[in-house]
């Protein structure tokens, strides 16, 4: 291809991989593709289901806001893409390119009450040996690779990555070293992040603590 007509995100990413270590995305994790379980209104056992729109600001996928009723014959089905902690979720279906991370204090007992993700994602769940949820984490989360994600989306009304396309999507395997500085520098944003939101609290008790807030909590207590 003519140089001139590769995006130049694309064209970043490219030099990027050059000399690097790659594997297609689908030899460096498991590949589960959610399927529909229904309107969610019927049934006697409730799951959380995760949309593009649950992903935030932060690394970590927060409780899905969605709530599924389903009964005991979808409960295998429902299972089978249960979220694992350490599992990364890429949305390739409407908002391209959205990532976060299932943490460790996701619930996966019981027959009720765990996660699982909505068709608009695919769920990337890292093969020992081959690249941390970490690292997969923060490549995708970059702008060049969410670019040429996108650049591989198709469909007039809703844009959609073609499952073989993800499969074939390269992906860096960092060495140890790397790996290392990776989850370091991942350890320390989130520190930094619970410093901030500690410091976003105080900031609203002193604001709640002044004029005219002070004199009109009152009413709350009593709504």
């Amino acid at each position: 291809l003519d140089r001139y007509l590769i995006p130049p995100a694309v064209a970043a990413l490219d030099r990027f991989l050059e000399s690097r270590v790659t594997l297609p995305l689908s030899e460096a994790v498991e590949l589960i593709r959610p399927i529909s379980l229904g309107k969610g209104d019927e049934g006697d056992l409730l799951i959380r289901e995760a949309s593009p729109a649950d992903i935030g600001e932060s690394d970590f996928l927060p409780e899905p806001k969605k709530e599924l009723l389903i009964d005991r014959p979808q409960l295998r089905k429902a299972r089978s893409q249960r979220l694992l902690p350490g599992d990364v979720l890429l949305s390739v279906k409407g908002t391209i390119g959205s990532v976060a991370l299932v943490p460790k204090d996701a619930p996966v007992e019981g027959e009720s009450h765990f996660w699982t993700a909505g068709q608009s994602f695919m769920i990337l769940r890292p093969k020992q040996g081959k690249i941390s949820a970490v690292a997969l984490l923060e490549y995708f989360s970059n702008a060049a690779v969410k670019a040429s994600l996108r650049s591989l989306a198709a469909g007039a009304v809703i844009q959609t990555i073609a499952i073989k396309d993800l499969k074939d999507f390269e992906v860096p395997i960092p060495s140890e070293k790397e790996s290392a500085a990776i989850e370091s520098a991942f350890q320390t944003r989130q520190e930094r992040r619970a410093e901030i939101r500690l410091l976003l609290e105080e900031i609203d008790r002193e604001r709640s603590s002044s004029w005219p807030h002070s004199d009109l909590q009152e009413w709350q207590s009593r709504s």
